[in-house]
């Protein structure tokens, strides 16, 4: 009888250390990385959900011409806060003569709760500059790059010179600080002219542009600083042929450019056959936000079927696809894998006046969790989104992307 009892005990010791086992480990594994969530993605194994619709600039701060955002980068920053820039039309009286039409500057807030709330009113980043500035006429679309090596804020955004000379041009601002809430100093040059880089990369043998056609340096992604360089993906427009194309460059300093090398496509890193599948007729690439997620980086790019200007009547959707994180492949590579469903964002207003329905989506981390956001605009609605949906990646395989509001 003691034997038994001593073996009950045994038992209940056995099991009680299991258990201990057991509780303790679920309490300290870790939540999957973000490298790991996004290969389950890619698998199928999580979607995206659409958590809440934002508005960052809500009464009663709210204008309806702001809009066209982007986060600063690279995420996560303390206390998961995050930094969203976006450009902000003037008034006619604003204006000044030597600019054909009415400008832009830039704004940025803050928020600490994942968009539930901003920092309003919203703080002028950078604002057009004297007549003699290149960006005379107004400053839009970029990218926000805090460099930690050197406790500056990076940003580089398309702009305007006096009577539009030049065309669409890159500009580069500067901030000292690890807070992008304030003012930015605007360089006395352009840090890219209209064509520059395009000129260089569509010269080479993989290269599917014009080398003298390609132009409208745009819609800057500063994606990550290596070895001293900042590697920056662009837009590029051909006119004449209607064709779209996505390059990469790096710099040490945003003023001198290097685009060929090893770690370089030597060539567009997206081109029209690639989109072909999911929209026909596509005309190629326009702005892109990538993520660095273990060894990939996952790049969301615009991939309209008209032209890369807001044209009535043609299909602007979001495709997604990744690469290796260590270079930039060339179009061509099959080092691109395209995400099984793709498109993976498409407009809850598409239709025949559609122009642009989706635009800039961004990605966003905090918490362990990966974001996207993006702008919907229905054609009715011409100065600013009809939404901004946020989206947060979860467990789960089905479609890769839950919609529960329009």
């Amino acid at each position: 009888m003691k034997q038994w009892a001593r073996v009950a005990a045994a038992g209940a010791l056995l099991l009680a250390g299991i258990l201990g086992i057991a509780r303790s480990t679920a309490q300290t594994t870790p939540p999957a990385s973000i490298a790991q969530q996004m290969a389950d993605f890619w698998q199928g194994k999580a979607h995206f959900q659409e958590v809440r619709n934002i508005d960052w600039a809500k009464p009663p701060y709210n204008s309806p011409s702001e809009g066209w955002g982007w986060f600063g980068n690279p995420m996560p920053f303390a206390g998961d806060t995050w930094y969203l820039f976006n450009r902000k039309w003037q008034t006619k009286q604003e204006k000044p003569a030597y600019c054909p039409k009415i400008g832009w500057q830039i704004v940025v807030r803050q928020s600490t709760n994942q968009g539930q709330s901003w920092s309003n009113p919203a703080v002028v980043a950078a604002a057009p500059g004297s007549q003699s500035a290149p960006d005379a006429c107004g400053v839009v679309d970029g990218s926000s790059y805090y460099d930690h090596d050197t406790d500056t804020w990076q940003m580089l955004a398309q702009c305007l010179a006096a009577h539009n000379a030049g065309g669409w041009m890159l500009c580069h601002y500067v901030r000292h600080g690890s807070s992008p809430m304030g003012p930015f100093t605007a360089d006395a040059a352009p840090s890219v002219r209209g064509g520059q880089l395009w000129s260089q990369i569509c010269n080479h043998p993989h290269s599917i542009c014009n080398p003298h056609k390609t132009i409208d340096e745009g819609t800057p992604d500063i994606v990550y600083k290596k070895n001293g360089y900042f590697y920056v993906t662009f837009h590029g427009f051909d006119y004449s042929a209607k064709k779209g194309f996505r390059g990469v460059a790096k710099t040490t300093d945003f003023h001198h450019w290097v685009t060929s090398g090893p770690d370089l496509p030597n060539g567009p890193i997206f081109a029209a056959p690639e989109c072909q599948a999911w929209n026909p007729g596509c005309v190629g690439g326009g702005e892109a936000s990538t993520l660095i997620a273990g060894d990939y980086q996952y790049m969301m790019i615009e991939t309209p079927n008209v032209s890369l200007a807001c044209t009535a009547g043609q299909n602007w959707p979001i495709a997604l696809l990744r690469g290796p994180e260590s270079k930039f492949p060339v179009w061509s590579s099959p080092l691109w894998q395209r995400y099984r469903g793709n498109p993976l964002l498409t407009s809850a207003w598409q239709g025949p006046q559609s122009k642009c329905g989706i635009q800039y989506p961004r990605w966003a981390l905090t918490g362990g969790s990966v974001y996207i956001l993006y702008e919907d605009f229905n054609p009715k609605m011409i100065a600013r989104a009809s939404a901004r949906p946020l989206l947060k990646l979860v467990p789960g395989g089905g479609p890769s992307v839950v919609l529960t509001t329009k």
